[in-house]
């Protein structure tokens, strides 16, 4: 990979000061300055937080789908993907008194619908 200084264009494109430059060089140094497309946010139960997959711009990196962690940057969404597919699906790692009072309560729900046979109690407040 070649990087120029300056373009000059008369009749055909010039480029002056080129130096030949090793692409990994660039993501530490300028990535602000590097282009990254970020999709598929989705849970991950291992990590216990929203993730995303990351596609840089720079050339040798476009196919590279490095996951990243989501909340830096779409905080939102990520509280979102944490509220329905953590505590609401039951698929949150912890030993916190909150979740077991939840999970408690989901159980709770559902043995009434069985009992009265509904199912559409606990899937209509999710």
């Amino acid at each position: 990979m070649v990087m120029a200084a300056e373009l000059a264009e008369t009749t055909r494109l010039y480029a002056r000061c080129v130096a030949k430059i090793d692409p990994e060089w660039i993501e530490p140094v300028a990535t602000a300055l590097v282009k990254k497309h970020y999709f598929d946010p989705h849970w991950k139960r291992a990590r216990n937080g929203g993730g995303v997959r990351a596609r840089h711009a720079l050339r040798p990196y476009h196919r590279r789908q490095a996951p990243r962690a989501l909340r830096p940057i779409d905080p939102r969404q990520a509280r979102e993907i944490f509220i329905r597919r953590a505590l609401a699906a039951g698929d949150y790692l912890t030993q916190a008194k909150f979740y077991e009072y939840n999970q408690r309560l989901i159980k709770e729900v559902q043995e009434l619908e069985h009992k009265a046979r509904r199912r559409d109690v606990l899937s209509t407040s999710r």
